[in-house]
This record gives C-alpha cells, sequence and structure tokens, in this order.
C-alpha cells in the first residue's frame, strides 16, 4: 500500500520529538527567567514566591501532556500581564484580546455588570494564579499539599472534569463529588494522593473526598476512555464503553498502521454528549480527545478518533524549527468541507487531518474482514465517504499550489500535502471501481455532493 511522506514512521517520530523539545525549550526559558530573578509588579506576592518553588520541581524535567498543559497556562498568565502592562485597554479591546480564551463569557458578564475593564483584568489574573498553583499540586505532584487557604481549583472539563467528579494526579484518580457542589470553581485546603481525599472548603464546611475505582475503559492497549464526570453515573455508560471498545478494536485488526499512530498520540478519549460537537481537542492539551459518542453512529467513532488524532499528530510537526506554512488572516482559500473561504490555516490544516479519514476508508474498504464488524449499510457509508473524502481533499489541490505560489507554505509544508496527493493519485483506479459498485442512494448522494461543492466554489470565485 502507497504511503505518503506525511504518514511516515519518520514523520511520527518527528512529531512525538518536536513537541517534547518545544516543552523543554519553554521550561528552560521560564527556570532561566526566574533563576534571573525576573519579577512583576502585577503579581501577588504569594504566588511569585511559590511559582519559584513549583517551576524548579522534578516533576516537570520530563514532558507529559499535563505538564504541557501547565506551562500553558503560564503562557497565557504571561499574555495578561501583556495587556496588563500596556494600561491602555477598554471594554472592547479586552473582548477582543480574549476572544479565543476561556475567560470571554466571564468577561462578557462582568463588563455587563458594570466592572470596570481594569477590576475584570486583573479578576482573570488573580484565577490564573490560583489555577496554576493548584493545578500543579492537584495533577502534576505526588506529594501531599496543605496551602495556609483555600487555594481556588477550575475543574477542567477536557480532562474529564465536571459536576459530578474530578481525575487527579498522574493516575487519573477519580474523586466524585456530591450534588451540592458548584463544580466551576472548588476551594482547595488539603490534598493527600498517597492516601487519596481532598478537602474542599464549602462555605465554611469542610469536605473530605475519597477517591474510587473507576473502569479502565480498554480494549488491549487503546487510550483510556475518561468517563467524563457528567456521565459518571449514565443509564447508558455501559454502552459507550462497549462502543469505544469495538471502535479501537476495528482499527487495530483492520486497520493497524492506523492504529500504531492511533497509541502513539491519543492516550485518553473524553465522551462528548451534545448535538452541537462532534469532537475537538486542543493544542495546549496533547493526547486529549473530546469526542462525541451519543450521536455518532459507530462508523463516525472510528473516524473521529482518527480526526482528533491527526489534530494532535499535526500538532507536533507545528512544534517543529521548521515552519510548515505562514500563518495570517487572510480569508482567501475555498474550503470544500466548510463551502466558504478560509485563510491558509484553515485550508491547509484541513487537508492534513482529513486526510486520516481518507487513510481510514480506504483501508477499511480494501479489508476482507469488514463484513465481521459492520452491517451492509454501514459498509456503504464507508465506501461512500472513501469516496467523498477523496473529492474534498481532490478539490483543494488548486488551492493549496495557489498558496504556495503566494509564499504561504513552505517547501517543507509542501512536501506533505503533494506526498497526499501522489497517494490520491494512486489510489484512483481503486476508487473508480468502489464507485463503479456504489449503491444508487449513495451514488446520488456523492453527486449531489460534487455539485453543492462546485457550486458554492464558482460562487466565491
Amino acid at each position: 500500500m502507497f504511503n505518503s511522506s506525511f504518514i511516515a514512521d519518520k514523520t511520527q517520530s518527528s512529531s512525538s520529538q518536536f513537541l517534547i523539545d518545544s516543552y523543554e525549550q519553554f521550561l528552560s526559558e521560564i527556570r532561566e527567567d526566574v533563576n534571573e530573578g525576573e519579577t512583576s509588579e502585577f503579581l501577588s506576592e504569594d504566588f511569585q514566591e511559590e511559582f519559584q518553588k513549583l517551576v524548579a520541581r522534578q516533576e516537570l524535567d520530563q514532558f507529559s501532556a499535563k505538564n504541557f498543559y501547565w506551562l500553558n497556562l503560564i503562557d497565557s498568565l504571561v499574555d495578561t500581564l501583556f495587556l496588563l502592562e500596556e494600561g491602555d485597554y477598554s471594554a472592547e479591546s479586552i473582548i477582543e484580546y480574549f476572544e479565543a480564551s476561556e475567560f470571554l463569557g466571564f468577561i462578557i458578564t462582568e463588563l455587563e455588570m458594570e466592572q470596570s475593564p481594569e477590576e475584570v483584568i486583573n479578576t482573570i489574573k488573580e484565577i490564573q494564579e490560583f489555577q496554576i498553583v493548584s493545578f500543579f499540586h492537584l495533577q502534576l505532584s505526588n506529594k501531599k499539599w496543605n496551602p495556609s487557604g483555600p487555594v481556588a481549583y477550575r475543574p477542567v472539563p477536557e480532562l474529564g472534569e465536571g459536576s459530578f467528579g474530578i481525575y487527579l494526579g498522574k493516575n487519573n484518580d477519580f474523586y466524585p463529588l456530591p450534588e451540592n457542589i458548584e463544580a466551576s470553581v472548588l476551594p482547595v485546603i488539603k490534598y493527600n494522593p498517597l492516601d487519596q481525599f481532598i478537602h474542599i472548603d464549602l462555605e465554611g464546611e469542610i469536605l473530605e473526598i475519597r477517591s474510587v475505582e473507576i473502569h479502565k475503559n480498554q480494549f488491549n492497549q487503546s487510550p483510556v476512555l475518561l468517563m467524563n464526570a457528567e456521565l459518571y453515573n449514565h443509564s447508558q455508560k455501559q454502552i459507550l464503553i462497549d462502543k469505544f471498545v469495538k471502535a479501537n478494536q476495528i482499527i487495530s485488526e483492520l486497520c493497524p498502521s492506523l492504529y500504531t499512530r492511533l497509541l502513539q498520540f491519543t492516550d485518553y478519549v473524553v465522551p462528548l454528549e451534545t448535538e452541537e460537537l462532534v469532537s475537538y481537542s486542543m493544542k495546549v492539551l496533547p493526547k486529549h480527545s473530546m469526542i462525541n459518542l451519543f450521536n455518532r453512529d459507530l462508523v463516525d467513532l472510528v473516524d473521529d478518533l482518527l480526526h482528533e488524532n491527526g489534530h494532535h499528530y499535526l500538532n507536533g510537526l507545528l512544534e517543529g524549527e521548521e515552519e510548515l506554512i505562514f500563518e495570517d488572516d487572510e480569508k482567501i482559500f475555498f474550503s470544500p468541507w466548510r463551502r466558504s473561504l478560509r485563510p491558509i490555516r484553515g485550508i491547509y490544516h484541513g487537508v492534513l487531518t482529513f486526510y486520516w479519514a481518507y487513510r481510514l476508508f480506504k483501508e477499511l474498504s480494501l479489508s476482507d474482514q469488514l463484513s465481521e464488524y459492520f452491517s451492509s449499510e454501514e459498509k456503504d457509508k464507508i465506501y461512500f465517504r472513501l469516496l467523498e473524502e477523496e473529492f474534498l481533499l481532490n478539490a483543494c489541490q488548486e488551492e493549496l499550489d495557489k498558496a504556495f505560489q503566494m509564499n504561504k507554505i513552505t517547501d517543507y509544508g509542501k512536501s506533505f500535502y503533494e506526498s497526499i496527493y501522489e497517494e490520491l493519485n494512486e489510489d484512483r483506479s481503486l476508487c473508480e471501481k468502489i464507485e463503479s459498485n456504489l449503491d444508487k442512494a449513495s451514488l446520488d448522494k456523492l453527486n449531489s455532493l460534487k455539485q453543492d461543492v462546485l457550486s458554492k466554489k464558482d460562487l466565491q470565485a
């Protein structure tokens, strides 16, 4: 089977190493700044004293997804400090500055309550200080923690945390929360990871919460399914687990090369229950994927697992010193997935992440075990999805070539997308054969999709 350079073992190793190198370099820079005595008048003395101790701790010496996330909490605090140091800001500028931040909703609410922009920014800074300290002690350290007073911890949904519980420590020990706790902020006064309990100040009442055993929902060496805290007692919990296990089994047995890459770049999957979202992941939290297990069938699930894994894979490559693209906000490239104009980042990332769907459905289509796992309707969907992604990827080639000519894609970045199109060309006869055997409903749907994409592209021209 043809392998593009984008999926090659060497590229896989580079992606993993680039992420580690980026982490180590950032940590080294922070430690150097601290050792040189750099301080900020805008940070509390207690935080700066604690931070100096934390950043030197050996728990940070090795890369991990949570360690990487913690460094990005610091990076976000630095952004806030920059705004404070500038001193010249308005409500509009704050909203624009934090547009992509988790704080946007909070900012808008506070401003509507007539809080001054300066008060809002200082509140955000205090929240960030608390989270940096509490996240380190609760998630990165295996030592007892007895702060002098309550320290606010904000549960992280992307770690599976929420109103029913939190996952703490390197082993993701589960601590169920009682229903009367407001899970957005937990004032922690004591944590003992060895004896596995945490004390929370609940309006003056000290509440002790002990960890409970929770099933490690895995198939062999698959990513761990972190049962989203809201779903911990859900009636469909076992159905979700069974679906997740089966999806991993399918990829493992029918697409072993893809499964190798899944294991390399995805450690945890957090289920989503929403009609609005299919799946997502965050660049600041590698190896964690949030995936809708409720409103998606088995074909969708194997696709979603590899799609988010593809984002992790690409994010690693983007951490390398050699640029893939030169980003800007100029929306001039037609995306067949969104049927609209996108900046270079959108079109380039689209090709390199949706490629995994094409590769998945190609390998499934070629498997002689397909009928053992999928119904005839599901097999028809697999064949359709292969042809759909082939068409959508091909619809981007002209756009990418145009971007390269405009110096928005580097030679290095071009090498990856060109290798993908080499693979598509190599597979043309396979796709033609599958299309000739497509059922009428799927063929009509495919032709309708093609017409829709081409007509929308003409309108954007």
